[in-house]
């Protein structure tokens, strides 16, 4: 109550303290630490999050934070700026955190390198020249007094641009219609497809196109190869595709087919 010096700075007892960010705002020292989310909440009964939380704070064991980039890939050189959810600690009197929080941001190998300073919740990553592949960022948080957390993971593909195509893993009958879907990294614009049907090129068996979704409907028993393409934003040019494979049949298990639509 010492941050209260007369009866108008007092907290309305009436307003609704749900989720409000009490620990970090320090407004009731009684919630500061009681739920993993740092909010007022409902004490009924503690749940599995709740009991985890609590372990970890009788333990001194700092809450492992969240990343919040969206930095999936990497070209080769390129460098990307990485950031975690700041982990909130009591203020005092003055506005000053109680139990600071530093971070340690660490790599897995040597596609990606840590280029700036450590302790804060953000930082830059540089993609190393000759590796291809997906590697992986590691932030752990420390509050003060606190043991560390437990690491927080975050995947970065290291690499030129690259595309794929994915349909069904089981043989679907001539006449359906089949969907695949296209994903990629370090590619721009939309996507571009061909369809071969038997090694024919064979793009009338297109029937909707909706950029990372194709739905094609072959019309005759044989191998479906789908390809999908995009500008590789590395190289430049067109990525090289890694097609999907269908295999079409007129029967299954001795029974003509249904024309049945398989999707993924």
């Amino acid at each position: 109550m010492t941050n209260y010096q007369n009866t108008l700075s007092l907290p309305n007892p009436y307003a609704s303290m749900l989720g409000r960010d009490l620990s970090c705002s320090g407004e009731t020292p009684f919630d500061a630490y009681y739920g993993p989310d740092h909010t007022n909440t409902y004490h009924v009964e503690p749940d599995g999050e709740g009991l985890a939380f609590l372990a970890q704070e009788l333990s001194m064991v700092t809450k492992a934070t969240a990343m919040s980039s969206n930095i999936t890939a990497l070209c080769p050189g390129g460098s990307a700026q990485l950031q975690v959810q700041e982990e909130c600690s009591r203020r005092d009197a003055s506005g000053q955190p109680l139990f600071p929080v530093t971070y340690t941001w660490t790599t897995a190998d040597p596609g990606l390198r840590v280029v700036n300073v450590q302790g804060t919740a953000t930082t830059t990553v540089q993609a190393q020249p000759g590796f291809t592949g997906f590697t992986s960022v590691f932030v752990t948080a420390t509050r003060a007094g606190f043991q560390p957390s437990a690491p927080t993971r975050y995947s970065v593909y290291v690499g030129g641009g690259y595309t794929s195509a994915v349909g069904p893993y089981v043989p679907v009958c001539s006449s359906s219609q089949v969907v695949f879907t296209a994903g990629g990294g370090n590619i721009s614009g939309n996507y571009s497809w061909n369809v071969y049907l038997n090694d024919q090129l064979r793009n009338s068996l297109i029937v909707r196109n909706d950029n990372a979704t194709l739905t094609v409907q072959p019309d005759q028993a044989g191998t479906l190869r789908v390809e999908a393409t995009a500008e590789d934003l590395c190289a430049g040019g067109q990525t090289t595709p890694a097609p999907a494979y269908v295999t079409v049949v007129s029967q299954i298990d001795g029974f003509p087919c249904d024309n049945s639509t398989p999707r993924l």
